[in-house]
């Protein structure tokens, strides 16, 4: 934590930043003092404070009295930052201490590295106090839902104040790496379509379940038929909506299943999807029946082909059951599910 007042700052930098930043190679000839052997070639903060208060003080006892040290413990710790060096930082003499050439350069630029340092550790401090929790929302493919995920962050921080939350997303590759990672703690919740549910996982639903339907323009082989199975499928070159999302994982393990082949996809934009089909009067589209009213709104001459077996996916926000601070990040996914369902999935 920050505390007021110098003492508190160094017991700060003990416990707090316990880190070092390198340093250039030390030449031995420089008229300064060579490195003591064993010593290590680093800087330390804490030392670099000592010697920023010296010269600001004017001399050892001014700035260890202002430190809350000793004069022998901050005289030392210099001497142990330009044996580091390998370079003179001050000069003594009984009236005091001034810094040397180098020492003055050295000091521009150190003031400046324990400013920011100092900003750094007040915006973690301030951080940790906000007790923010953060959440890590994973998505599979294109980085669409980044920004619906930051607003639903930043509408829930604004209706719960006293629970702000920091929510990322990050996008997998397909379905079974994004469970891998969920399951494993890598990610709070995951974004994604599913035809089933498994056991251990809660499901806030976004969207309800809808089948799977083949839509079809009018003049195609399929247009007249009452349904069609995922082995028809194969024989035709229909079109699907983006090759990396979770809906289109979903199909491929359809396909897989019914030893079809992946290539009888021709993938595409959401938008090209629906321009293809008011093009093209023999193209086929494969997506949940809710999307149906979209579609059709521009494309009066087309048919929907429901699949046999039907194959029903559903959209949900999946979480562990056994998550930490199940509460806390449960309440944001209600949030989220419930926002989304009333704002972006209504019309369907």
């Amino acid at each position: 934590m920050i505390a007021n007042g110098p003492k508190a700052g160094i017991q700060n930098e003990k416990s707090v930043i316990k880190c070092y930043c390198s340093v250039f190679p030390v030449e031995k000839d420089t008229g300064g003092h060579p490195p003591v052997q064993g010593e290590e070639a680093m800087l330390s903060f804490e030392y670099i404070r000592y010697f920023l208060e010296a010269c600001d003080s004017g001399s050892i006892q001014a700035a260890s009295k202002k430190l809350f040290l000793s004069s022998q413990g901050l005289g030392a710790g210099i001497q142990r930052l330009e044996n580091s060096l390998g370079l003179k930082l001050l000069i003594r003499s009984k009236t005091g201490v001034m810094p040397t050439r180098f020492g003055r350069e050295f000091y521009r630029y150190a003031a400046r590295l324990i400013k920011d340092m100092d900003e750094l550790e007040a915006f973690c401090e301030e951080y940790r106090k906000s007790k923010k929790t953060t959440i890590l929302i994973g998505i599979v493919g294109e980085s669409k839902f980044e920004g619906t995920v930051a607003l639903c962050a930043e509408l829930y921080n604004k209706a719960n104040p006293d629970s702000p939350s920091d929510v990322t997303a990050i996008q997998f590759e397909n379905n079974s790496a994004l469970l891998e990672a969920l399951r494993s703690g890598d990610v709070d919740a995951a974004w994604m379509f599913h035809s089933t549910e498994q056991d251990g996982l809660v499901y806030h639903r976004i969207d309800d379940y809808s089948p799977l339907v083949l839509i079809c323009g009018a003049g195609s082989e399929p247009a007249a038929r009452e349904s069609v199975s995922i082995q028809e499928l194969g024989s035709l070159r229909f079109i699907q909506a983006g090759k990396n999302d979770s809906i289109t994982d979903i199909v491929n393990a359809l396909f897989a299943e019914a030893g079809l082949r992946e290539d009888v996809f021709m993938y595409t934009t959401e938008n090209s999807m629906i321009g293809k089909l008011i093009d093209n009067d023999i193209a086929c589209i494969l997506l949940r029946e809710c999307y149906t009213p979209s579609i059709t709104r521009h494309c009066t001459r087309c048919a929907v082909i429901p699949l046999d077996p039907e194959v029903k996916v559903a959209l949900s926000l999946v979480s562990l059951s056994s998550l930490p601070h199940r509460s806390v990040k449960h309440a944001f996914f209600d949030f989220m599910a419930e926002y989304l369902r009333k704002h972006l999935y209504s019309d369907r």
